[in-house]
């Protein structure tokens, strides 16, 4: 009985000994002060209960995935497809970017926080509703002649997602290369092995992305490449924030009518998004295919500037903040935001207050109903901290909005995956496609006119009427906002 009791006694020493030194480590590491104060208090007072969770759900940087294609690190004659690409980019750099006559600061920061140019000769269009975007989709890949690459935060095992997958294995048949990446996380629940196997067996390259591979990632369980991305040839890319699931082809049992938006692009821009899918696959993989990489240009009536803008925790920069508060300080007059959540970043908040209060029109569309009770619970402290400052927030009631894209002004939107949210900001690899043409923004316009008339605004009466028990709820969410 005695050795039991010393066993336990020197367990428990451990635990705190490994305590001591996680709390050292947040306090050396910690984004914020209070996230360190939190941390190391927590560390070392309960570390049975609070180490496991510091060491997968505290990292803010996803370490080991390096931009190898700018590294060098391919082999040789990869390499130098990639170098010729980003040489004939230049030839389609649009008029006002970075280096140009006229550049506009607007778009030479999204240049810089890329390394990548606005291109010109492009054509986007907004695909509003999971239908449209399915169309598209199949029919791109449908003519697909050499080769398809995928990339998806989820693909179900269910009547879409296996509609998906007989349009790729029939294009396979024809000698179509298909290369997939999914995120094994965001398809724990929805995708089976055996979907995966159907794929394998009939030539398809399909790969996880990977995010616990290498030594010192095997707890990288925080972070998710939530991209979604279609290129077909080189040619024609599609992305925006539509899944390849059941849901998003518009009707849910458990959301009802599902909105979410995506985009479908010709010109110099689908090799931008081609080359932020081909750095996630020579990730997951350490190889990289054969591809299209000579620019061309959309048909020639066809003039929108562009720039596919990828963030996530790879960055040495908070790109996903960065980016926000960037788009948030162009808009003079007009800035509508569509959002499934919102719980941002302390910096994005401020940048909001600000825009209103030098006079521009600020909606954010929100879901009424919710996704995940956590983040719908903690979205009011956010709203909270808006409540004097003009930002009016509206709740849509004829389903559940997913979509998340931005107007700025009469010039500018942006299509992608990125929520207001710090998992989006911080933790997830997320892509946007920032157009700067004007019958781009009319099109945007008339969409998000159309879901702010299918919604109610609400104000700070949606939080001070609700019971106690619900702002006790909304308190202890708002604790986990920075994993959420």
């Amino acid at each position: 009985m005695d050795s039991i009791g010393w066993i336990i006694a020197l367990c428990f020493s451990i635990l705190h000994v490994f305590g001591l030194a996680s709390a050292l480590h947040a306090i050396l590491n910690s984004r914020t002060a209070s996230g360190a104060i939190a941390w190391s208090i927590s560390l070392f007072t309960f570390p049975y209960l609070t180490l496991p969770f510091y060491w997968v759900l505290s990292r803010q940087k996803f370490h080991g995935y390096v931009k190898l294609l700018r590294d060098h690190s391919l082999i040789h004659h990869r390499y130098r497809e990639v170098e010729e690409f980003m040489d004939g980019l230049q030839a389609f750099r649009a008029i006002g970017s970075f280096d140009t006559e006229g550049a506009t600061p607007g778009m030479g920061v999204l240049e810089r926080l890329t390394d990548l140019p606005f291109t010109g000769r492009n054509k986007v269009k907004l695909l509003v509703d999971g239908a449209e975007t399915f169309e598209a989709m199949f029919k791109a890949v449908d003519e697909a002649k050499d080769y398809i690459l995928v990339l998806f935060y989820i693909i179900g095992d269910d009547e879409i997602g296996n509609e998906f997958k007989r349009r790729l294995l029939a294009r396979v048949d024809e000698g179509v290369r298909v290369y997939v990446l999914y995120d094994e996380l965001g398809c724990m629940t929805f995708l089976s092995l055996q979907y995966i196997e159907d794929m394998r067996v009939r030539g398809v390259e399909i790969h996880p992305f990977y995010t616990t591979r290498g030594g010192f990632n095997k707890l990288q369980y925080n972070f998710r490449n939530h991209r979604k991305i279609v290129v077909v040839d080189g040619k024609v890319a599609l992305t925006g924030g539509i899944n390849v699931h059941d849901d998003s082809c518009g009707s849910s049992k458990f959301y009802g009518n599902w909105r979410d938006t995506h985009s479908i692009a010709w010109g110099p821009i689908v090799q931008n998004i081609q080359f932020v899918w081909a750095e996630d696959y020579y990730w997951a993989t350490a190889n990289l295919p054969e591809l299209n990489w000579r620019p061309t240009p959309a048909p020639r009536e066809a003039n929108q500037n562009a720039l596919y803008v990828p963030t996530g925790p790879a960055s040495s920069l908070p790109g996903g903040v960065l980016f926000f508060v960037h788009c948030i300080q162009q808009a003079k007059k007009r800035l509508w935001v569509a959002s499934p959540y919102f719980i941002p970043d302390q910096s994005v908040i401020e940048a909001l207050i600000l825009a209103s209060l030098r006079g521009v029109d600020v909606r954010i569309i929100l879901p009424k109903r919710y996704d995940m009770l956590v983040m719908y619970l903690a979205s009011f402290s956010s709203l909270l901290e808006l409540e004097h400052s003009g930002v009016r927030f509206f709740r849509y009631h004829t389903g559940y909005p997913h979509q998340k894209c931005m107007l700025i002004d009469d010039d500018m939107g942006w299509v992608g995956t990125s929520n207001l949210d710090n998992r989006s900001m911080r933790l997830n690899f997320e892509g946007n496609l920032v157009v700067q043409d004007k019958e781009f923004c009319q099109e945007m316009e008339a969409m998000l006119q159309h879901d702010l008339d299918r919604s109610v605004e609400v104000g700070p009466e949606d939080y001070y009427s609700r019971p106690l028990l619900f702002k006790l709820g909304v308190k202890i969410a708002r604790l986990f906002a920075p994993v959420l």
